[in-house]
């Protein structure tokens, strides 16, 4: 499992350039946690973690400000990062914080910065709201009978949107930043990775999309989780597994099964947009 890691910064001309890009990653036999510098032909250790309790799922705030871990026994482990720019290393600061809440595996970790939150889920269905601020808990429920299988926050709303599996069905469960019930969703097909759009509330009406076990995306709006429209690639039907929007919304990026990735453009908007270019980090 990994994580990429990186700091942004504005030029002199209000472009946001992306600077001492790595990734992190874990699950290794030795319970060793591994960086790996933008181009460098090898990972180096960061640090060694608990051998009682092995990280499964995890992400990253603030760029190098923190790295927070899932483990198997329901514990949130948060270290402090830093980024030495005469070294060009990533290093620990100080001793780990260990977050308790959870009694069971934890499935999905995500963060959202422009709500200092971070939300964890369990093996149980239930759900962590963390305040990243000052490390500690903030609300929980439950959102589902079975085991919670992602994780996602709107970074204009707040929402939360968590999936589950009952066989090859999904549901899907939206909460707001204090844990009420907003609505939910339920698909004849798995949902494997869901995501939100970040365009400005009162702008445009931001959705959800979700990658499906048939290679498909399915997009719901967050006003009344009514079904947009549903859009796929002739090129693969095989599961995808990781969605994400560009900041400005215009363009939608998957992943499959098979490591490709697929892009999608608002209508009209391709010309505007160059080939996506995609820089090598592994």
């Amino acid at each position: 499992m990994e994580t990429v890691i990186y700091r942004q910064e504005k030029n002199s001309s209000g472009v946001t350039m992306i600077f001492n890009l790595a990734k992190v990653s874990w699950m290794y036999p030795d319970n060793i946690i591994r960086v790996k510098q933008l181009r460098e032909q090898s990972t180096s250790n960061l640090l060694q973690h608990d051998w009682h309790d092995k990280m499964v799922c995890g992400c990253t705030v603030g760029g190098y400000k923190q790295l927070i871990l899932g483990g198997q026994t329901g514990v949130i482990t948060v270290y402090r990062l830093s980024y030495s720019q005469t070294k060009g290393e990533v290093a620990v600061c100080g001793q780990p914080v260990r977050l308790y809440g959870h009694d069971s595996r934890i499935t999905a970790v995500y963060a959202c910065e422009q709500f200092s939150v971070v939300v964890t889920a369990d093996s149980s269905g239930v759900c962590i709201v963390w305040d990243t601020n000052r490390l500690s808990y903030a609300h929980s429920y439950r959102a589902h009978h079975g085991v919670v299988r992602a994780v996602s926050v709107s970074s204009t709303l707040g929402y939360i949107a968590s999936v589950s599996h009952t066989g090859l069905l999904s549901h899907l469960a939206v909460h707001n930043i204090n844990s009420k019930h907003v609505g939910s969703i339920d698909t004849e097909l798995a949902i494997n990775c869901i995501c939100f759009s970040t365009s400005p509330e009162g702008t445009a009406i931001n959705i959800i999309a979700a990658g499906i076990e048939d290679g498909s995306i399915r997009m719901w709006n967050t006003w009344d989780l009514q079904l947009v429209r549903a859009i796929s690639s002739p090129a693969s039907s095989l599961p995808l597994i990781s969605l994400i929007f560009s900041k400005d919304s215009h363009t939608l990026y998957a992943s499959n099964t098979d490591g490709r990735v697929f892009v999608w453009h608002r209508a009209g908007r391709t010309k505007d947009h160059p080939e996506s270019n995609f820089m090598p980090l592994m």
